[in-house]
């Protein structure tokens, strides 16, 4: 059996201490119960107040959070360095990502951009399951892009004669 791997690792630097705190205190899944975060399908108080009072933004209905584990991703504060490491080693939703982070800088640097590339690997050399993306974030945007795309758009310049490099 075959398992996929998208990876990323990203660090964001200069902390202050107000960022050290709010990064330390982002609502994580595993700190409530289950009877604290459902009903039914929906997400209930306090998980949804606490991620909404984090300025992290989720809807009574919102499906992008119905998982087993907020944020899926992971991270580490580095105190001494004033850095936050994000990453994954196995696996992430980019949702949760572009949530934490547009929550992040619309707090504390309203100006700032972030931005990731991402791997996506293979532990089986399969066809088509290796590859890339990125993702560049502002407070209030974002956009996204994969190697698969980027290829695909490619091939068609090169098919219409489009060789400008």
């Amino acid at each position: 059996m075959a398992n996929n791997y998208p990876q990323f690792s990203e660090i964001i630097k200069d902390l202050t201490d107000e960022e050290i705190a709010w990064i330390g205190s982002i609502p994580q899944e595993l700190n409530f119960s289950d009877d604290e975060k459902y009903v039914g399908d929906s997400w209930v108080a306090p998980f949804r107040e606490a991620l909404n009072a984090h300025g992290i933004q989720v809807d009574a209905d919102d499906k992008v959070f119905d998982d087993d584990f907020f944020p899926r991703f992971e991270f580490e504060i580095d105190s001494e360095r004033r850095q936050w490491w994000l990453f994954s080693q196995e696996d992430y939703e980019e949702d949760h990502l572009v949530r934490v982070m547009q929550a992040f800088l619309a707090k504390f640097r309203p100006d700032g951009v972030f931005k990731v590339t991402m791997s996506a690997t293979c532990s089986r050399p399969r066809v088509g399951e290796f590859g890339g993306a990125w993702l560049v974030l502002t407070k209030d945007h974002y956009l996204c892009g994969n190697t698969w795309s980027a290829a695909d758009e490619a091939e068609k310049r090169l098919l219409m004669g489009d060789v400008t490099e």
